[in-house]
């Protein structure tokens, strides 16, 4: 009942202004221009068709799928339907048990039934729930949004059931308030959550789960100081009682609350625990940086977010910039990110990712883009065995420490050819280089893993008549503990369109030879087709076919082949 009153409190507030704006005064009857009742979904039917040799086939030679989807709209309320039909399974949903009413007006958008709102990554953040909510936006300065609704429902503990964990019923209401003005915005918002004891018949505390209360503040600004120069900055407080039946305590909490009132009780079990995360962004005439800096404390946690990372830190640099009248950009980033802030786990993590990117603009034909990247971890495992007792504290220093490495970097090229109005020619090549390796000390624990990969491709289009012709080789290699293998073969691709666009024809080939210690492992061979055809928006036909023949020389001769048949039609109405 303190809820309702406290959210009734709120709606009071803001009736002032509801009237100011003259809500009860409008005309309503623009209703009737819009269809009440509007039916929208597609149907469509799959056919495949399969068959192999060499090898026993372990899928049946034919199946069809028949799938539909049906949504009755009246005045935004959704009824959605679906069914599924084929010759292995058959299904059919009707979501009839939840529901969601989202009317919008001008400036009030409101939703109904089950729904979800995001205020913050701090605060509510995404997570459903059974009741209503608003969001306001009466003038470009003033932002309104609140909720008021069930997180989660009361769920008894079961034996028989071991999947299902039991929950208290959990009600919770929020509101934000957002103002622009002074060249910036500024954001204040709370939600409070808490359980019901008397949902449960007994409280299953063998299971870990107690009845809790949370209440978040935060506020946050996005603000240009002077020229050139953003801020952002968002800094929230949780309070969490993670069981309601201990105590009050009104020792060692924070001012604000333990002045909170109704909304919040400290208690012996509460912690209060705080994230902040801020930016600054400076823009130059041709280049711009940015500081960015975030810290979350340990165990914080709200209960608007399914999931949310604590115990971290993070600095971030990056900045770009352009020269020779844009035709070089680069871009730099850099990051630090560490755990165990209260130095409290058995081991802590630092992590240090660094990258480069840089782009060349030769000519109006050539573009040559680089880009490296470098990610580094660094481990600390605590051992307090050997901290207790250890009478040399630097003998096993190094066998506690674990560093990974992975290193990559890349570049592509492409050059357009001569070119007419109609015709359109492109070559291309690109390539990659990826090292990981881990460190255990100063001692590499392994050799590390090396990947290649380069591929070079030309296109030629005649735009008039819709056809295009590509053609590519690609080279994989990989070097691990010693071993090398390796992937090399070309592949063929032609594309056509029909009809003014309508039907869209493609045919690919590609051959592959995969290689291991210089021998051939496999030889892979493959041949695809597949049409496209759209009427009138609402039609669609596709077909394909697939043909593939896989073969290891050093074992058969003729190999496994299969050859795979779809046809697709679609049916949209509106």
């Amino acid at each position: 009942m303190k809820i309702r009153r406290h959210v009734l409190h709120i709606f009071l507030l803001l009736m002032p202004m509801l009237f100011g704006y003259e809500l009860f005064g409008q005309d309503l009857s623009n209703l009737d221009e819009k269809d009440p009742i509007k039916i929208t979904g597609s149907a469509s039917a799959n056919q495949v068709y399969y068959g192999q040799s060499g090898s026993q086939s372990g899928r049946d030679p034919y199946s069809y799928y028949l799938m539909g989807r049906l949504n009755v709209a009246l005045y935004g309320w959704n009824i959605p339907l679906s069914y599924r039909y084929s010759n292995q399974s058959r299904s059919f949903q009707q979501p009839f048990n939840q529901f969601s009413l989202s009317p919008r007006y001008k400036w009030i958008q409101a939703h109904v039934g089950y729904s979800s709102m995001s205020f913050s990554n701090y605060t509510m953040s995404g997570h459903q729930f059974y009741g209503a909510g608003l969001e306001l936006k009466p003038t470009n300065d003033i932002e309104v949004a609140l909720m008021y609704g069930r997180l989660k429902r009361a769920t008894e503990a079961d034996t028989s059931h071991q999947n299902r964990e039991p929950s208290f019923r959990r009600k919770a209401y929020g509101i934000q308030t957002t103002l622009k003005k002074w060249n910036g915005t500024y954001t204040f918002t709370l939600f409070r959550s808490k359980d019901e004891q008397s949902s449960l018949d007994s409280i299953p505390v063998q299971q870990g789960i107690l009845p809790e209360e949370n209440l978040v503040l935060s506020f946050k600004t996005s603000k240009t100081l002077f020229q050139n120069f953003s801020f952002d900055l968002e800094y929230a407080g949780t309070a969490i009682t993670s069981d309601l039946r201990s105590r009050t305590n009104d020792v060692g909490v924070p001012v604000i609350y333990n002045n909170a009132g109704a909304i919040f009780t400290p208690r012996q079990s509460s912690s209060f625990h705080k994230a902040l995360k801020t930016s600054m962004n400076y823009q130059f005439e041709s280049a711009s940086l940015a500081l960015a800096y975030e810290r979350v404390d340990p165990e914080y946690r709200t209960h608007g977010a399914y999931y949310f990372r604590n115990d971290l830190e993070n600095i971030t640099i990056n900045g770009q910039s352009t020269f020779f009248e844009e035709r070089i950009n680069i871009s730099m980033n850099a990051g630090l990110q560490r755990d165990d802030l209260n130095n409290q786990k058995t081991q802590q993590m630092k992590r240090l990712v660094s990258s480069v990117n840089a782009g060349f603009r030769a000519s109006d034909r050539l573009n040559i883009n680089v880009n490296y990247s470098n990610f580094q971890s660094y481990t600390h495992v605590k051992n307090q065995f050997e901290d207790i007792n250890n009478t040399r504290p630097y003998n096993n220093l190094d066998t506690l420490d674990f560093t990974q490495i992975s290193q990559n970097m890349g570049f592509s090229l492409s050059y357009k050819l001569k070119s007419t109005e109609k015709t359109r020619r492109q070559i291309s090549l690109n390539g990659s280089w990826q090292e990981a390796s881990s460190e255990q000390g100063d001692v590499p624990v392994n050799s590390g893993s090396k990947f290649y990969n380069l591929n070079a491709s030309y296109n030629y289009s005649i735009q008039p008549i819709g056809l295009s012709l590509n053609t590519t080789v690609n080279m994989n290699q990989s070097r691990n503990a010693g071993k090398r293998s390796s992937i090399f073969g070309p592949n063929v691709s032609v594309n056509k369109s029909f009809f003014d666009r309508k039907l869209r024809s493609s045919f690919s080939t590609s051959y592959n030879r995969s290689y291991s210690g210089g021998n051939v492992n496999s030889e892979v061979f493959n041949i695809r087709f597949s049409n496209s055809f759209k009427w009138k928006e609402q039609h669609s036909l596709q077909m394909s076919m697939i043909y593939m023949n896989r073969k290891r020389p050093d074992v058969d001769v003729e190999g496994f082949s299969e050859f795979t048949i779809r046809m697709n039609y679609n049916y949209r109405f509106k």
